[in-house]
């Protein structure tokens, strides 16, 4: 991301952005139980609601986000709510085939960040075994005017777009659909939701 993009996720933040979402993301808590116990990444994780639902569930988490607002305000909800969870401001844009955050893990999750480039890296950091749950915004007709979400395509996938880069990867493909749902707060949403698991041999 650009530094007027990391700037933008900060004021949004600042302003209370997503301040009372507290609920798990509904995709995470269907396939949670799925993933084998041990460590959880939680890539563009916001005000932190998913990591902390993990971290609840015994996980080792480490949750990245670029926006530095967000994080300090996760950390402070974590710690009183006594949950040790590791924190990290970075720009998912930069990181590579290493991770800085490390590797083999048994669950990775991202959530509403529309990055085909970086869910085909996550593949690869998990442990055989290990659950790969994306969801994103998705454009074409699903993409009609009353649903929530960013307005522009630009930060939608493409339809067919998800799935199609990470069938081909290292993962046996548990679920992947293009739906309308509708948010416990009522919004109705047009998402891409992929759950894939590697391949013992990938």
């Amino acid at each position: 991301m650009t530094q007027e993009d990391k700037q933008r996720w900060n004021d949004r933040y600042a302003a209370g952005a997503y301040e009372g979402r507290e609920h798990p993301a509904a995709l995470l808590e269907q396939w949670v139980d799925s993933a084998a116990p041990g460590r959880a990444l939680d890539l563009a994780c916001g005000r932190g609601r998913n990591a902390r639902y993990l971290a609840a569930r015994g996980f080792a988490v480490t949750a990245v986000d670029i926006a530095d607002v967000a994080i300090s305000a996760a950390r402070a909800r974590a710690v009183a709510d006594g949950l040790d969870i590791d924190w990290r401001v970075a720009d998912l844009d930069g990181v590579g085939d290493v991770p800085a955050f490390g590797d083999a893990f048994q669950l990775i999750l991202i959530m509403r960040y529309a990055d085909l480039a970086l869910a085909g890296r996550a593949a690869r950091w998990l442990a055989p075994g290990g659950l790969l749950i994306v969801e994103a915004h998705v454009g074409g007709a699903l993409h009609t005017d009353d649903v929530g979400g960013p307005r522009g395509e630009r930060l939608r996938l493409a339809p067919g777009s998800l799935e199609a880069a990470l069938a081909p990867a290292t993962l046996e493909v548990c679920y992947a659909r293009e739906e309308r749902v509708v948010d416990p707060d009522g919004a109705p949403m047009a998402l891409a939701r992929f759950v894939g698991q590697r391949r013992a041999s990938g």
